[in-house]
Formats: structure tokens, sequence, C-alpha cells
């Protein structure tokens, strides 16, 4: 029986902000990553791609990339995280490497592991 993969936010924002450079680090403390990680969630929920009961959606996923970035920075503005689409896009970029580390997506095509 597959074990079932649980993304943890908290977890992502850790392995986010480890994986960022100093002046990053500096810029966007561990609860603004998670705050922005959340925003992602939020788009992923009102596009119907993930929901609060399961954990991981059908695939393949399709994610119009502007969209969502534009998203998340309309919703950082609004709780006043100063954001650039470079910066977002990098936290982005670095939320892969804790997909990877917990098998949600194969580090080559982007796709869930079946192995």
């Amino acid at each position: 029986m597959d074990e079932e993969i649980h993304y943890i936010v908290e977890d992502a924002a850790e392995v986010v902000y480890e994986n960022l450079g100093r002046l990053m680090q500096i810029k966007f403390p561990v609860a603004d990553i998670i705050k922005i990680l959340d925003l992602e969630f939020e788009y992923q929920k009102l596009v119907g791609v993930a929901s609060e009961k399961k954990s991981i959606s059908n695939y393949p996923v399709t994610l119009d990339t502007e969209e969502i970035t534009a998203f998340v920075l309309r919703k950082c503005k609004d709780i006043g995280i100063v954001i650039r689409e470079d910066e977002l896009e990098e936290i982005f970029e670095k939320e892969f490497i804790y997909l990877e580390m917990i098998g949600l997506i194969d580090d080559e095509d982007g796709l869930p592991h079946l192995n």
C-alpha cells in the first residue's frame, strides 16, 4: 500500500528558506514564506487544483504560471509583503526542492514518483 504524501507548509517554508540566498533570507523570514505558500495554495484551491480534503490532486496538473504569479503578487501586496516577481519565482523554485524531497514530484519531469 502506498503511503499518502502530505504537503506541510511549515516544512516547505523551512526548506525554501534554507535554500534561499542570504539577502532573500533577510528579506523573507519563514513566517512570510509560509504566507506566500499559503497564497499559492489559495490560488490552487480557487482554480480547483487542490483542496483541504485531498493531499494531492490528479495528474497531470497544468497551472498558468503567469496567472498564479499575478495572483500571489497581488495578494502579497494586500497583506503587506513587498515582493518582486523575480523574488516570488525564486521562492516557487525553491519550493520544488521540498516537493521533490517528499516525493510529490519527479525531479526530471515534474510528475509524481510512481515507485
